[in-house]
């Protein structure tokens, strides 16, 4: 055989030569990546065996009691399928292999199950990934609707200034019945009652300035009392940015400590993760927290300054009463007695 004729030959067999090859490689890939997996869970240490529930929109009617995927470097195996579908269902799974919960990204290991599982995520899932500050803030955020919902309540017109007090209290100083306008303010409650109340405090020896100098001090006192849910809420709006800005440093020490420890590549991405994680969950729920109690804050002070102007002149109109009815007074004690007249024979 000549050697023109062994090359026709070499050139004919060598592409099913290189096909095998690349079967070859392509098998070896497959092999190399089930020993990846093995060792990717040998490296994640021995699991808590803590189950999860997984609740999904996706299609998971293939999947099976005993598969395993991979979430968030562990490992987890399915050990109870509540419902499946096309829909998507709900199943519980065991942490078999690492130490880290589970997110929302599923990664199938081995089983029949989908090769990719996009759980749902609800709102108690993200405030349980957010780290411990999550639960100060919690308070906060508790605080902070009980004391706007009680605001709403405390800071009304007709609780500190109500018009039927006014007008009662009105009509009993022009008849001159003090002990009805006393009355009346001892039994009120709110701004203006303690105002009333302080113009009756030794009324006989008292000037007109005097008792409106005691009815303003009497308002200030009060109202420094019905500041404390504005301020109150104000705490919460400086406190709760400053908690989660303690979480966003916590989260990035977490971070920063994945990457100086001796864990693998894996590892430390995930420690990673989970660190920016924690950072932003608490950063976002401060500001949750802190933002509608600056706005509540800033509501109940404006309703307050409302409601001291309003009471402010009300109390004039009722000092002008009371010195009008002074002044009536004095004029009926100074005026003459009525002469007799005389007898005519």
């Amino acid at each position: 055989m000549t050697t023109r004729t062994l090359l026709l030959l070499l050139a004919l067999l060598s592409p099913l030569v290189f096909a095998q090859d690349d079967r070859d490689l392509i098998l070896d890939g497959l092999e190399f990546g089930d020993d990846i997996a093995e060792m990717q869970m040998e490296d994640a240490g021995q699991g808590d065996e803590k189950r999860f529930e997984v609740v999904t929109d996706e299609d998971i009617s293939t999947l099976a009691v005993d598969d395993i995927y991979k979430n968030n470097g562990s490992f987890f195996k399915v050990v109870e399928i509540a419902s499946k579908g096309s829909e998507g269902g709900k199943f519980t799974v065991s942490r078999i292999r690492g130490s880290f919960d589970p997110a929302q990204s599923w990664s199938r290991v081995s089983g029949h199950g989908p090769l990719l599982i996009q759980s749902r995520e609800t709102l108690i899932d993200r405030f349980l990934n957010g780290g411990p500050l999550m639960w100060p803030l919690a308070l906060l955020l508790l605080l902070t609707i009980i004391v706007a919902v009680q605001g709403f309540i405390y800071y009304r017109p007709r609780k500190h200034c109500p018009e039927e007090f006014i007008a009662s209290a009105r009509k009993a100083i022009d008849k001159g019945d003090l002990d009805r306008f006393e009355e009346l303010a001892l039994k009120g409650e709110g701004l203006l009652a303690h105002a009333a109340r302080a113009l009756m405090v030794r009324f006989e020896e008292s000037t007109l300035d005097e008792m409106g100098a005691r009815a303003q001090a009497a308002a200030r006192r009060h109202v420094a009392r019905m500041r404390f849910p504005v301020r109150l809420l104000g705490f919460v709006a400086v406190v709760a940015p400053l908690l989660g800005l303690l979480g966003t440093v916590l989260g990035l020490i977490i971070s920063f400590d994945s990457i100086g420890g001796g864990a693998s590549d894996a590892g430390k991405a995930v420690t990673m993760a989970i660190g920016i994680k924690v950072a932003l969950m608490t950063t976002a729920f401060g500001l949750i927290v802190a933002v509608p109690a600056l706005f509540f804050a800033f509501v109940f002070n404006h309703k307050l300054r409302l409601l001291v102007t309003d009471c402010e002149v009300a109390t004039d109109e009722l000092l002008h009463d009371i010195g009008r009815l002074r002044r009536r007074a004095g004029e009926s004690a100074e005026a003459p007695p009525d002469e007799p007249v005389p007898a005519t024979t």
